[in-house]
């Protein structure tokens, strides 16, 4: 009938009210998936909210074009990581700005994985296996973005309390629980996209599967512990001059708790990063410290600055500029000190200036530091037992592919020293300390973790924690009995051979769409 037929276009008008809807609706999505990210970690921990985070995220990029995608993840990583990093403001130095920075970087690979996901059909069968493959490779290339990579905030970080499932990092590196997280996710968003449940019956089989291995793979070949080593806690404030390393009070907490940890059988005691500063141009600490080895009778692993030998006439006159490391020594009984491992992977704009000399970082970005050098090697320490330890400072744990090169032949521990006192009484250190329980399970090799002020724990083979000091800024002693390293997992022998997998399949499909439009 004459006066029924609908306009050809919608007024101007209702069209932008219609977009300005859907970018609220996607917005909101965004912002939902974000929160749900962030409180699946420490503090609130509610891990399972991981499986279902990024659900609102993908139902509102489906159909959608690349750019719409990559805002919409931007939003969603800015939010996110502004969430989980709150934390990094409890630096004096750091101001809003910077974390606005820290965001909005963290958020482009959200962004990009969006817009790589806009590219692949929902109809494909393979779009969750792709989606979590690409999720992957933007999680690998943050962990190897130069100067720029921070690899913190994973997927696979959420689910360290669920030991049967983490075991699968002992084949795939982390990357394969993060990968499991993620699929999980898009299986439930494909589900509803779709409206059929065989998606999620699908997850839930994977899931199942990847239980049921790891909890034969908890006890296999799990032997005895034969070694007690004890996690020292001195809980020492940085911001008091009169506790902190290096003097008369820190040491004499420090002596305190390891005479504790000796007199209850420790076979070694293991001291946090940075315990003593400059202690080269200080022999009398160094002597004090001798000196407790040996009336203690137990091997000393602790956390110094290191200054270049030679720098100094005396403390007070320096001779040349000295080259400053952060560094881990062992002192045994017989007073005998190893040369130190320096750090490997210094914290940039807080350890080092990156690109110093090419580029000019304005002063209100990067503030003034105390430059440390990078080593130029490992060094690996030996028990005198055939133990052999392979020392980790501070975020070195957080690179899976650095610390596989460094464990030594068996048997073995990794000891993990650091001070995350300068993030208070947050969430930061816990999730600092979910990086070594991968660790432990990649490389089959236990892990000792003495942090400052918290929390200290000991992780065997299998990523359990053995003991553990409770509390933040507490003094205290995580002491536990464990068995050295002394076998070899696919991951440890052949590195990231997953995430080559998934790069293929991902570089594959792409391809494949863009060859092949429509």
């Amino acid at each position: 009938m004459a006066g029924t037929d609908l306009p050809d276009q919608l007024p101007p008008a209702v069209s932008r009210q219609g977009a300005l809807r859907r970018g609220g609706a996607a917005a909101l999505a965004a912002v939902a998936s974000a929160l749900l990210v962030f409180l699946s970690f420490p503090d609130y921990g509610i891990s399972y909210l991981a499986w279902i985070a990024f659900v609102p995220l993908l139902l509102v990029i489906d159909g959608r074009s690349p750019g719409y995608a990559f805002f919409t993840g931007l939003l969603a990583g800015f939010v996110a990581n502004t969430a989980i990093f709150f934390w990094i403001y409890e630096v004096e130095s750091f101001r809003v700005f910077h974390g606005l920075i820290l965001g909005a970087y963290l958020g482009l690979y959200t962004a990009i994985w969006c817009a790589v996901l806009s590219l692949f059909r929902v109809s494909n069968p393979l779009f969750p296996v792709l989606g979590a493959s690409a999720w992957v490779l933007v999680d690998y290339l943050m962990a190897h973005a130069g100067f720029l990579a921070f690899s913190w905030s994973t997927l696979a970080r959420t689910q360290t309390g669920n030991l049967p499932l983490v075991q699968i990092a002992a084949v795939t590196g982390e990357y394969g629980l993060t990968f499991l997280v993620m699929l999980v996710n898009m299986l439930i968003a494909r589900a509803l996209m779709r409206r059929s449940w065989n998606p999620v019956v699908t997850g839930a089989v994977v899931i199942a599967a990847a239980h049921a291995w790891g909890s034969w793979w908890l006890d296999v070949a799990d032997p005895a512990p034969v070694l007690r080593v004890a996690a020292i806690q001195p809980a020492l404030e940085r911001r008091d001059p009169g506790t902190g390393p290096g003097t008369d009070e820190a040491l004499a907490v420090l002596e305190e708790l390891s005479l504790e940890a000796a007199n209850s059988g420790a076979d070694l005691l293991v001291w946090p990063e940075s315990v003593i500063y400059d202690w080269r141009a200080y022999p009398e600490i160094v002597n004090r410290v001798t000196a407790f080895v040996a009336g203690a009778g137990v091997p000393l692993l602790l956390g110094v600055s290191e200054n270049e030998k030679f720098a100094y006439v005396d403390r007070d006159h320096p001779t040349t500029k000295p080259k400053r490391y952060n560094s881990a020594v062992l002192v045994m009984p017989d007073s005998e000190i190893s040369e130190p491992y320096n750090k490997n992977l210094l914290v940039p704009f807080a350890e080092y200036t990156p690109l110093e000399g090419i580029v000019s970082w304005p002063e209100w970005l990067v503030s003034e530091i105390l430059p440390l050098e990078p080593a130029e090697g490992y060094r690996h320490f030996s028990l005198g037992n055939d133990v052999m330890i392979a020392p980790v400072i501070c975020w070195e744990n957080l690179f899976a592919d650095f610390v596989r090169l460094a464990i030594p032949e068996a048997p073995r521990m990794l000891v993990h020293i650091v001070n995350d006192s300068w993030f208070g009484k947050s969430p930061a250190s816990i999730q600092h300390n979910a990086a070594s329980v991968f660790r432990a399970i990649e490389n089959d090799t236990p892990v000792i973790v003495a942090s400052n002020t918290g929390p200290s724990v000991i992780i065997d083979r299998r990523g359990r924690v053995m003991d553990a000091v409770d509390g933040l800024f507490t003094p205290g002693i995580a002491i536990a009995e464990v068995a050295p390293g002394d076998g070899v997992t696919f991951y440890s022998r052949n590195g990231d051979v997953f995430v080559f997998l998934c790069a293929l399949l991902v570089f594959a499909a792409i391809a494949r769409r863009l060859l092949r439009p429509g």
